[in-house]
């Protein structure tokens, strides 16, 4: 039945998923965001509304696709600006019903929702513009610099294009309330994004370059915030034998692995070299880790611990691009990259404080799931199971 006024309307929401009825509230929110995009810029608090705003869009749309316990941590964290969000979506609602109503016409499933192009409100535009023709303010869609993620990001959002969900999740679930919050939040955001962004365009080219070496430890980890850092810091101390336990054997496997590639003739050239590089990665970032691992009663520094937390970040992100490869089932059955290499990698992430996919290795526990299964799932990108 076509929805046609706002009884039906909220009828058909009624028999929603909480994830569909975030996902539409996404959509109405995205047609008023440029009522909150012309700022003065001599305003802190509108900076910091326009800033908030889309944390909370960009949190409720990832919660809608991915509705992962970190996720809804970081919901409930964005909750204070999720009210700019929820006025946005009425405000859009009262503006025009019937692009609301129009939404319900999409498929049912949250993540096909936020991958259909948005309509635009020509009441929203026009509102928009005369904000824009006032002296002393910027546009923050086109103004670039600290705001250039989210201009390209609203743009895909709005042509149904914005698709880079791990990307997203990273954005929402690791940067701290303290950093999207404090003093000069646009900035300090915009850093944090652009390691994201950073990483994870080298994730999609796979487990390549490993993050720069310990001696560099810097200010590489600031943006993770104080209370990430004290996580990492307190799990690689705990876990520190385990961790350098692991990481030696799997030096150890990835160079006799690495020879069995070579003298397998069945492999053709360019696979060989692909799966040798990704051994060698694996073998290099490990080697990072070891010589940064602290010393049995050594206190691990704010320094340090921001290395280990963008270590692993980065370890992990590219892990599962490179891995899923070969964790397929064909490459597997020629024991190409074993899964236990990839299981055993996931797991120093986790002894360093990552999470865990916990139905994948909770079944692998108990034996409900075989280690091939528990890897795929493991490795398997957010959201890939609506496809």
């Amino acid at each position: 039945m076509a929805v046609k006024n706002e009884k039906q309307f909220r009828a058909w929401l009624d028999g929603q998923s909480r994830e569909i009825c975030t996902a539409i509230a996404v959509r109405a929110a995205l047609r008023v965001v440029p009522l909150v995009c012309s700022i003065r810029t001599d305003s802190e608090r509108q900076k910091k509304l326009a800033l908030l705003t889309f944390r909370a869009i960009l949190t409720s749309g990832v919660a809608a696709v991915g509705p992962t316990p970190d996720v809804r941590a970081a919901a409930g964290a964005a909750a204070g600006a999720a009210g700019a969000a929820a006025g946005a979506a009425g405000a859009a609602a009262r503006a025009a019903d019937a692009a609301a109503y129009a939404d319900t016409k999409l498929p049912a499933e949250p993540r096909r929702m936020l991958e259909f192009s948005v309509q635009g409100l020509q009441a929203i535009t026009d509102a928009a513009e005369e904000l824009r023709k006032q002296d002393g303010r910027i546009w923050v869609l086109t103004a670039g610099g600290d705001w250039e993620f989210w201009g390209h990001w609203y743009e895909r959002a709005m042509a149904g294009e914005a698709r880079d969900w791990e990307l997203y999740e990273r954005i929402v679930t690791e940067i701290p309330d303290e950093v999207w919050t404090g003093e000069n939040a646009v900035a300090e955001v915009a850093r944090a994004i652009a390691r994201f962004e950073a990483e994870f365009k080298g994730s999609k080219k796979g487990l390549t370059e490993p993050v720069a070496p310990p001696g560099e430890f810097s200010s590489k980890g600031e943006a993770l915030g104080t209370s990430a850092r004290n996580v990492v810091a307190a799990q690689v101390s705990a876990n520190r034998d385990s961790i350098a336990l692991v990481s030696a054997s799997l030096i150890e496997q990835t160079i006799g692995l690495r020879e069995r590639i070579r003298g397998n003739n069945a492999l053709s050239t360019d696979f060989k070299k692909d799966a040798i590089t990704f051994l060698d990665s694996i073998e290099s970032h490990l080697s990072l880790l070891l010589e940064a691992l602290p010393e049995n009663d050594e206190t691990i520094s704010d320094e340090k611990a921001g290395w280990l937390a963008t270590w692993r970040s980065s370890f992990l992100c590219a892990l599962k691009a490179s891995a899923s490869a070969y964790a397929a089932p064909e490459n597997v059955a020629k024991a190409i990259v074993p899964t236990s290499i990839i299981l055993s990698c996931t797991g120093i992430g986790t002894m360093m404080g990552a999470p865990l996919p916990g139905t994948a290795v909770g079944a692998l526990i108990t034996g409900q799931l075989n280690p091939h299964k528990a890897a795929t799932d493991i490795l398997k990108p957010l959201g890939a199971d609506e496809e």
